[in-house]
C-alpha cells in the first residue's frame, strides 16, 4: 500500500508539473538539445557513479547531491517506496545507505540499459532510465539487479536540477558458479 501511495504522489506530482507548463503542440518539439540530453545523462551518470562503493565516502555523496539536486520545498524522493517529503529528511540517511552497500558489494557498475527524455517545456524535462546493477559482494558472489528511475529535472541558474526522484529496484539475481 505504502508503494502505491509513493507511485501515486509522484505520477500527481509529474502530472500537475506537465499541466503548469506551457502546451507542447507535437512530438517533435518534445525533444531536447543534444547538449541538455548530454548534461542530463551526465548529472544521472556521475550520481550512479557515487553510489558504486568503491567510489566515494558518504560525506562527498551529499556534497555531491547537493550540487545536484533542489533541496529546497519542491524536492521529493522515493526509493523502493521510501518517501522522502524534503531534504532535511533524505540527508541523515544517506550514510547508512553508504555504509549499506560498502558492506554488501566490493565492486559495482550501473550499466544503461534503455534511456528515454522529454522536454516538458524549455527548462524542463523528464528522464527515464532502466538500468542493470553488476556487482561482486564481499564474499564474492556475482550478480546484477534491474532497476528503473524516473527523474525530473528543471534548469535553474543555467544548471540542470533533479527535482523529483522515483526509483524502484528489482530483486538480486546471481550468477551460476
Amino acid at each position: 500500500m505504502k508503494l502505491i501511495r509513493s507511485v501515486q504522489l509522484f505520477c500527481f506530482v509529474v502530472y500537475a508539473l506537465i499541466l503548469h507548463l506551457p502546451a507542447v503542440a507535437d512530438q517533435s518539439s518534445n525533444t531536447l538539445a543534444e547538449s541538455d540530453r548530454k548534461a542530463i545523462s551526465k548529472i544521472i551518470d556521475d550520481y550512479f557513479g557515487a553510489w558504486e562503493p568503491q567510489r566515494i565516502s558518504a560525506k562527498e555523496l551529499i556534497a555531491m547531491s547537493e550540487r545536484i539536486f533542489e533541496t529546497g520545498p519542491t524536492f521529493s524522493m522515493v526509493v523502493d517506496a521510501v518517501y522522502c517529503s524534503s531534504w532535511d529528511a533524505r540527508v541523515p540517511k544517506i550514510p547508512g545507505f553508504v555504509e549499506e552497500t560498502k558492506a554488501e558489494d566490493k565492486e559495482a557498475k550501473h550499466h544503461t540499459l534503455d534511456e528515454r527524455m522529454l522536454a516538458l517545456a524549455q527548462d524542463a524535462a523528464v528522464l527515464t532510465r532502466f538500468y542493470r546493477y553488476t556487482f561482486t559482494e564481499v564474499s564474492g558472489k556475482h550478480g546484477h539487479q534491474d532497476s528503473a528511475i524516473t527523474v525530473v529535472f528543471k534548469r535553474l541558474g543555467g544548471n540542470w536540477k533533479i527535482m523529483q526522484y522515483h526509483g524502484s529496484h528489482g530483486e538480486r539475481e546471481y550468477d551460476n558458479q
